[in-house]
């Protein structure tokens, strides 16, 4: 299952698309678009705000967020 943002992200995933059916032809892989508000939010981007000690609660879900939380706290 892949996450899609835009027609770059389409084109990045589908040449693993390519590769992983030569390696496994009975595997499917399963695009999801990303909900408009979430479009522009990068894995990058995130972790650059947490570098930055910045809130990331709004790009990411609960459930993100408080796993973050609980490792910062060790």
């Amino acid at each position: 299952v892949r996450g899609l943002r835009n027609a770059t992200d389409l084109e990045y995933e589908s040449s693993f698309d390519f590769y992983n059916r030569q390696l496994a032809p009975d595997m499917e892989t399963i695009y999801l678009i990303a909900k408009p508000e979430l479009k522009f939010v990068s894995s990058s981007q995130v972790r650059e705000l947490l570098y930055f000690k910045q809130d990331i609660g709004p790009y990411v879900p609960e459930i993100v967020s408080e796993e973050i939380r609980k490792n910062e706290e060790k």
